[in-house]
């Protein structure tokens, strides 16, 4: 596994050493073959991110790819509106995909807080409750897209199977983004000193 320095806010493992897993793979491989493989890619630290699934011959969406311009590259500039400029000022590097920028920008918005804090603890129970309904919906919606893209490749319709798991991608990295954009301005408005809200404790 890939490691970065300073990203063990969240990590159980990472106790004197700064550093986190920076990315997973996992693959979902139907042993009967009625489906298309589910590859679950996670981009930056599991504890701070959700498993995107990736269906081929879809297209890996721009927001999974190096360069923060991937969201008007996959929805186009209008649908992307005011998401890409949140995205832009947030992971401000050229060089970094949006979503492992967005996951790295919260671990630092978390790193301002005292861990033992009320604060910290319900901003931690609020993190994990959103990620885990993000990656609820990610994963409800993939297996059927598998067995639908699996129908096209069995057919030999390449360019159907392409074009539905494309656009799957597509669907899911805006669930993904929109869920960490939230979660980002959220822990950025608790982090600048104002109180917690009692409603997600």
């Amino acid at each position: 596994m890939w490691q970065i320095d300073a990203m063990s806010r969240f990590h159980p493992f990472a106790k004197d050493a700064e550093v986190t897993t920076a990315g997973a793979l996992v693959a979902h491989i139907s042993p009967e073959g009625d489906r298309a493989p589910v590859y679950w890619c996670c981009i930056g630290s599991p504890h701070l991110s959700c498993f995107h699934p990736i269906i081929l011959p879809g297209v890996i969406p721009h927001s999974l790819q190096l360069g923060a311009g991937g969201l008007a590259s996959d929805l186009g500039e209008k649908e992307a509106g005011e998401r890409q400029v949140l995205v832009d000022r947030l992971v401000g590097r050229e060089d970094a995909c949006a979503v492992w920028g967005l996951c790295h920008h919260l671990d630092r918005c978390i790193a301002k807080l005292n861990p033992a804090s009320d604060d910290a603890m319900a901003l931690r129970g609020h993190i994990r409750r959103e990620l885990a309904t993000c990656q609820t919906e990610l994963v409800g919606k993939a297996y059927k897209i598998a067995f639908d893209v699996q129908v096209f490749l069995d057919s030999g319709d390449n360019p159907a199977a392409k074009e539905a798991s494309t656009r799957f991608h597509v669907e899911c990295s805006q669930i993904l983004v929109d869920t960490l954009t939230d979660l980002v301005e959220h822990c950025e408005y608790i982090t600048e000193g104002s109180p917690y809200s009692s409603k997600y404790r």
